[in-house]
């Protein structure tokens, strides 16, 4: 714990560049660009490492192209019971937002997914945004068992740099 703190109190070393995450898909930069290819990211300070072989995107994509992407990732989600559009919208919106976290600073939202009655498959439709975005599974993290316990695992994950967390069947509000 020592040495971490001594390492964080240096800042910036010398000849060593900056490593902000590392990812394994595709992510937008802040210019609006796209990160696709393999290996360390001076503009981003991310290494990207692919866990998978992604097709090719248009570096000028037509307002055609994301038409396209949207149906094509709405198809995934078809058959899944929403309630309403704006659930739809809402799982969309949480696709977008983890792939477009690395283009800007500050929080991001989180989304949540609820449902009338137990069954209907919201465990399968958050993991549906990690599949897409990591290319797997995320893995269910309960609740904790108090507001300081979740506290303490909010802020692991945090600083652990993990890019999505799933908590799963909670009880009472959380945060």
């Amino acid at each position: 714990v020592r040495a971490r703190r001594e390492v964080d109190a240096r800042g910036a070393w010398t000849g060593v560049r900056a490593l902000e995450g590392i990812v394994e898909s595709p992510v937008l930069r802040a210019d609006g660009t796209l990160l696709t290819s393999p290996g360390y990211d001076a503009s981003t300070g991310l290494l990207y490492e692919p866990n998978a072989k992604f097709k090719r995107v248009r570096p000028t994509p037509t307002k055609q192209h994301a038409l396209k992407a949207t149906e094509m990732l709405l198809e995934v989600v078809k058959d899944f019971p929403f309630a309403s559009e704006a659930g739809r919208s809402a799982w969309l919106a949480g696709v977008l937002t983890a792939f477009a976290r690395p283009a800007f600073s500050g929080p991001a939202p989180m989304i949540a997914f609820d449902a009338n009655t137990p069954g209907t498959g919201k465990g399968l439709l958050a993991d549906t945004v990690s599949l897409i975005i990591e290319g797997r599974s995320v893995p269910p993290t309960p609740q904790g068992e108090s507001e300081a316990e979740e506290r303490k695992q909010i802020t692991a994950a945090a600083m652990a740099g993990t890019r999505l967390v799933l908590f799963d069947n909670l009880t009472r509000p959380l945060g």
